[in-house]
Parts: structure tokens; C-alpha cells; sequence
């Protein structure tokens, strides 16, 4: 309501969680995890050709090539080690690169910026 020119808010706004409509998923099975890590030792996105020119850093971490949100499977040849740059490059800045070098794998076509009419 508007009173002497300013906006009053008759109750302080109410910030509710972020709730996902994924199911809960298991976590990853740690032995499985320490066994990729082993297994490849290093971050696998040089060796694929992927970001060349960005370096590595950080820890490693488990990607899942084709991704758990698409059904991907927690199998070693789903798995590889690619380190905490990197990991962010996949997810958020190259996608069609990593797919270009196998570092993801695509269940879904590619969103070509249309809607779904239906």
C-alpha cells in the first residue's frame, strides 16, 4: 500500500529452500571412487584433447561421462578423473567440446534454442 509517497510491505518476504524435482540418488560407492582415482591418476582432459590451453588444477573428482541426471551409471567406463578446473570447464563453460572429446556423452538431442510444443 502506498501511504505519503513510499511502498510499505505489510510482512517481511519469506525466502523458501530450493527444492529439486530430481529424486535422491544414491551417493557414489567410495571404493568405486578410490578405484577411478587410481585407475587414471591424473585429470583425463589433456590427454583427450579437451581445453588445452586451460591448466590443471585442484583435486580430482570422479566425472560421470554420461551424466547421472541423464541416467548415466556409476560403472568404471562411465567413470574418469578430471581435476576441479576442468570439472567446472565441462559442466559450465565448453559442453560441446567435452562432447567432442568424449568426456560427455549426450542421451538427450541437442537443444537447438526452440521451445517443445506439444
Amino acid at each position: 500500500m502506498k501511504r505519503g509517497g513510499r511502498l510499505r510491505r505489510k510482512a517481511p518476504l519469506r525466502r523458501t529452500p530450493f527444492r529439486s524435482a530430481a529424486p535422491k540418488r544414491e551417493p557414489m560407492d567410495p571404493n568405486l571412487r578410490n578405484l577411478i582415482l587410481r585407475r587414471d591418476k591424473v585429470c583425463q582432459a589433456h590427454p583427450r584433447g579437451f581445453a588445452s590451453d586451460v591448466p590443471c588444477g585442484g583435486r580430482l573428482h570422479v566425472h560421470h561421462r554420461r551424466l547421472r541426471s541423464q541416467g548415466g551409471p556409476d560403472t568404471e567406463d562411465n567413470l574418469i578423473a578430471v581435476c576441479t578446473v576442468h570439472h567446472h570447464h565441462i559442466h559450465s563453460v565448453d559442453r560441446a567440446g567435452a562432447e567432442r572429446a568424449g568426456l560427455v556423452i549426450r542421451t538427450f538431442p541437442p537443444f537447438d534454442g526452440r521451445r517443445a510444443t506439444g
